[in-house]
């Protein structure tokens, strides 16, 4: 009997130069591929940048990430982290939107946390959970550097 083909994209992000060095985009992308591989998913495109997260409206390659996984008809996303993958509502609420409407499950590597519109209260409650904890990150930054001015 053949497998069927779990069509996967895996998208790495670091927010800055620093963050590259302690927490590569490579470490990101071979602890992503060995998770794929033992979870029987074919990563077909993956994205790995140095992109900031603080500003929704700007993270055009998770966007284009996201219509890829739609045009494409994607089942699988991998990230590292849930923060990794959101800092903030917007984004947040489209990969909801993505798991409801197009069925895609999502993994966060490192957070062992995969989640589908069939998850579990807890497992979407450990997402919220790292959704919000993203937010207030960004938040908390954003007041300590107007404070630094």
């Amino acid at each position: 009997m053949t497998r069927k083909l779990q069509k996967t994209v895996l998208f790495n992000r670091v927010s800055t130069a620093e963050q590259e060095k302690g927490f590569s985009l490579d470490a990101q992308k071979r602890l992503a591929q060995k998770y794929a591989e033992d979870k029987g998913l074919v990563v077909i495109k993956s994205w790995s940048l140095s992109e900031s997260a603080s500003k929704e409206k700007e993270r055009k390659s998770f966007f284009e990430m996201m219509d890829y996984v739609r045009k494409e008809k994607v089942r699988h996303v991998l990230f590292d982290k849930v923060d990794r993958a959101v800092r903030g509502y917007r984004s947040a609420a489209l990969i909801q939107e993505f798991m409801d409407e197009d069925e895609v499950c999502f993994h966060f590597v490192r957070d062992n946390l995969a989640i589908n519109k069939d998850s579990s209260v807890s497992d979407k409650d450990r997402f919220g959970i790292g959704v919000w904890l993203g937010k207030r990150y960004i938040d908390n930054l954003k007041s300590e550097v107007i404070k630094g001015m």
